[in-house]
């Protein structure tokens, strides 16, 4: 049965670094709000020193004292304007960056992870260079018997910071630190499990501006259940970290030949590990290459199905709420041997777009898969299919990236479905 449970409460993704900091914190702003009377200038002056603490934060930098010389200062007077809005401030904080800790689902076995960066080859679609990188990097969660290290971080300081590098943000970056100190479940480098011969092995694909860490809970559920797991991060320029915005590139014959170069990739991980197999890397012979499944989410699902029609040594794949809208006739012909696949789909990918599911439909049964196999999940949306879902789930609904189901009732439900099909297909 899966449920979700808690990590320990040092793992916590906060903006502070403990709920008595953001107490003294809320206590300041109370004085704030009680006092009035200063020059503008001066309540100028202590609302920039509070930014900067909570700025501090995210650095983990501990400035209690401060708060404390703060909130003498506020005793003094302040202006009634200004302590208004800091208290709003504050209260807004608990929407936008909550009080977050990394869930885990239960019931599985201890998971390994270690991360992986390779080159692959170029690629060219019809004389165009549709590969803007070189450097295909992910990780590789497995079960473990060892769990004596310490467990991977969520994601990077160096991840968040790239990506902001790429991205300008009116916010300044350091705010976004905070996203670097929670921890997964699996532990770094961890030796692998002994307690079976051979694993299957799924590959996950990303979405148009996915990362392979956004899909961590996923990986790291799917591991637990004696898979072994490979999150990539495609060359195609589709990733955010190497994402390409040329005006062409939003043409959906351009997605179709980027489609290639992600398949390709996967196609290509399989061969390196295979070789890897042969030259005696031990992971890589623990790997039952007989069951290979391909899951992907957005583009990632697209990717997915594209994968399983192509190449023979994929078994079957899973869909999440994916954008089918880009295969092309030639995908949808019907030259191939039946294989399964299961197709999860938000409220808005399932209704809004009609092409897409169109698509789909056509796709399941150009592979012979059980058309009953396309499935609607109640309530969701978008991002109800990646773990962002959970870091600020009250901000997401009411822009509408996520449904109003709970966030760990739908991930629930998406992870049932996952799971037992891909047990029906490869266990």
């Amino acid at each position: 049965q899966i449920h979700f449970v808690p990590i320990e409460k040092s793992s916590q993704l906060t903006m502070f670094s403990s709920k008595t900091e953001l107490s003294i914190v809320s206590l300041t702003l109370i004085l704030l709000y009680l006092k009035s009377e200063l020059s503008p200038l001066y309540s100028t002056t202590l609302m920039v020193i509070l930014l900067v603490l909570i700025w501090c934060q995210s650095l983990q930098i501990h400035f209690v004292p401060i708060y404390l010389l703060l909130g003498m200062l506020c005793v003094v007077d302040v202006s009634l304007l200004v302590g208004l809005l800091l208290v709003l401030a504050s209260v807004m904080l608990f929407y936008v960056f909550p009080l977050w800790e990394t869930p885990y689902i239960g019931g599985g076995v201890p998971v390994g992870v270690t991360v992986f960066d390779q080159i692959d080859e170029k690629l060219e679609v019809d004389g165009e260079k549709y590969q803007l990188s070189d450097r295909m990097r992910g990780y590789i969660w497995y079960p473990t018997d060892d769990t004596q290290g310490e467990k991977m971080n969520y994601i990077s300081k160096d991840v968040v910071k790239h990506i902001l590098n790429e991205k300008p943000s009116p916010i300044p970056h350091r705010f976004f630190y905070y996203l670097s100190q929670a921890k997964g479940i699996a532990f770094k480098e961890a030796s692998i499990s002994l307690s079976e011969e051979k694993y299957p092995l799924i590959v996950v694909s990303h979405g148009l501006k996915g990362i392979p860490e956004v899909y961590s809970i996923f990986s790291e559920y799917l591991a637990s259940q004696n898979y072994i797991v490979i999150s990539v991060e495609h060359t195609d320029g589709s990733s955010l970290m190497n994402y390409h915005t040329k005006e062409q590139e939003y043409k959906i014959p351009d997605r179709t030949k980027q489609l290639y170069v992600r398949g390709k990739n996967i196609s290509n991980l399989i061969d390196k590990l295979e070789q890897m197999r042969d030259d005696g890397y031990e992971l890589a012979q623990r790997i039952d290459f007989n069951r290979i499944a391909v899951c992907g989410h957005s583009f990632g699902g697209g990717t997915a199905g594209y994968v399983l029609k192509y190449d023979d040594r994929v078994s079957c794949a899973v869909c999440w709420d994916p954008w089918f809208e880009i295969y092309d006739d030639q995908i949808l012909k019907n030259d191939c041997e039946d294989k399964p696949i299961l197709m999860l789909y938000g409220k808005e990918f399932y209704y809004k777009y009609k092409m897409n599911i169109k698509n789909s439909k056509i796709f399941s049964k150009t592979i012979g898969a059980d058309p009953d196999d396309i499935v609607y999940i109640d309530d969701t949306e978008h991002y109800n299919f990646v773990d962002i879902a959970h870091m600020a789930p009250f901000l997401l609904r009411k822009i509408k990236l996520v449904g109003g189901k709970n966030v760990v009732e739908a991930y629930t439900e998406i992870l049932g479905r996952t799971c037992n099909f891909l047990d029906k297909h490869l266990q």
